[in-house]
């Protein structure tokens, strides 16, 4: 309870009391304690979270937490724009439930050799592993997602999970395949033509020659 302290300040306070007997009467023994200082720090670290979990439901990529067994422990709001569930649903779900069969594999494997480097005492914690991985949406379609993840470790320095960041990158591969398309065709063009192509860069300079 909060309680008003003689210099005017607002305190907080915490009551422990025992029932007992004192001499054959119902008795109650009260021990009143400040914890004006614990309750700060507690609304600082609410304030702090808070303030962070505000920043990672602005940024437009998956934001996720996983522990070792491949369980999610977090995931940001972007999960529902990027695979479609929302983030409880995605923080009851594991490894396998969200990505293909092979990827699954894949990250597990991945998972065991990144725990067997940190094993050594040379490992370094800032390690950041980037792949390509393919995800499943709520509704069962795959999309690819470059992935990039480090591992969590305890305050006693012990691996405890992995936190990692997913974008989906599904428009820049298909503008990617688009462009090696279209640079495809113009080279079988430039190539089979019967007529003479020059390429010149702006000074004059021959670049290419069919």
């Amino acid at each position: 309870f909060r309680y008003l302290h003689k210099s005017g300040e607002a305190k907080w306070a915490e009551v422990n009391a025992v029932f007992f007997e004192w001499e054959g009467k119902p008795a109650v023994l009260a021990m009143v304690g400040d914890i004006t200082e614990r309750k700060q720090a507690e609304e600082a670290l609410r304030k702090s979270e808070e303030r962070y979990r505000q920043i990672a439901n602005c940024v437009p990529d998956l934001i996720w937490m996983v522990d070792l067994e491949g369980r999610f422990t977090y995931a940001n709001a972007a999960v529902e724009r990027t695979h479609g569930w929302t983030v409880e649903e995605y923080q009851s779900r594991v490894i396998e439930d969200v990505v293909t069969p092979l990827q699954a594999a894949k990250d597990r494997e991945m998972l065991a050799d990144e725990l067997a480097k940190a094993a050594s005492p040379d490992y370094d914690r800032n390690s950041i592993r980037t792949w390509e991985s393919e995800e499943l949406r709520k509704d069962g379609s795959v999309f690819k997602a470059e992935v990039s993840a480090a591992l969590l470790w305890s305050e006693d320095g012990k691996p405890i999970g992995v936190i990692g960041v997913s974008r989906d990158v599904s428009e820049r591969l298909r503008a990617e395949e688009a462009t090696r398309q279209s640079e495809k065709k113009f080279t079988t063009l430039f190539e089979s033509a019967n007529d003479a192509i020059f390429i010149n860069d702006t000074t004059g300079r021959l670049l290419e020659v069919n």
